[in-house]
């Protein structure tokens, strides 16, 4: 994996998202789990999506993931 800078822009960091999602089946759980716990709120998304239960409850304490506004 690598970092995203806050500095990136906005396109490299939805692809590097991307592959990221795209990867997450063939992630080691402690990957899984790391990326729950500090990943980008799209990330803990996908993560969330896939129903693993020690992986979901660490991904809804990611403090990026938050609630949509209407």
């Amino acid at each position: 994996m690598f970092p995203l800078s806050p500095n990136a822009s906005a396109e490299l960091k939805r692809h590097a998202e991307e592959y990221i999602i795209a990867r997450l089946p063939q992630l080691p759980l402690g990957q899984r789990i790391t990326l729950a716990r500090r990943g980008p709120a799209r990330v803990a998304g996908a993560l969330i999506a896939t129903g693993h239960a020690q992986v979901l409850e660490i991904a809804l304490d990611n403090p990026r993931l938050t609630e949509p506004r209407f």
